[in-house]
């Protein structure tokens, strides 16, 4: 608090100025306007906890957005597979034709090692037993992938595509 004599000299000052007027309401509103210490450490601890908390999510949202990434450049690549399986002959897709695709970052068919992002294995191909019935159709078989990523170690996902005889 100011002394009594500063406090006197301010009062006997023109109110009748802009600054002597502030200054008295300031001198006389300062102390009961302020926060203590213990409001400040309150406020920084509370503000703290939220910011952490917030952080700590971070990591989470990154690896869903990676995850779905990753998911839907699986589904274009196996799109283009399919694709290119629906072309080809019925009798020739379990035997002829390639066992691995590679793709690029973009989803893109590619050759270069360098590029490869996105790595495609034929695991398996069988007839497929409809239900109710006792064996095997044979016009239509089932084709399993494999998908990998590089880099990605923990993310390897196995696909199937049927695919029917359509007499050509």
């Amino acid at each position: 608090m100011i002394g009594a004599k500063k406090m006197l000299s301010f009062r006997n000052r023109s109110l009748s100025s802009p600054v002597g007027r502030l200054t008295l309401i300031f001198l006389r509103h300062g102390a009961e306007r302020a926060f203590s210490l213990v409001e400040l450490t309150i406020a920084i601890a509370l503000c703290s906890f939220a910011l952490i908390s917030l952080l700590s999510l971070m990591p989470v949202g990154l690896n869903s957005a990676r995850h779905a990434m990753e998911t839907t450049r699986a589904s274009k690549a196996l799109q283009q597979i399919a694709s290119e399986l629906s072309q080809s002959q019925y009798g020739s897709i379990s035997t002829a034709g390639k066992d691995t695709w590679t793709f690029d970052f973009d989803g893109n068919p590619t050759t270069t090692a360098a590029d490869v992002y996105l790595t495609v294995k034929r695991s398996a191909v069988a007839n497929i037993t409809l239900p109710g019935a006792s064996d095997a159709s044979p016009s239509l078989i089932r084709v399993c992938f494999e998908v990998s990523f590089r880099g990605s170690q923990n993310f390897t996902a196995t696909n199937s595509i049927s695919v029917s005889d359509c007499g050509y």
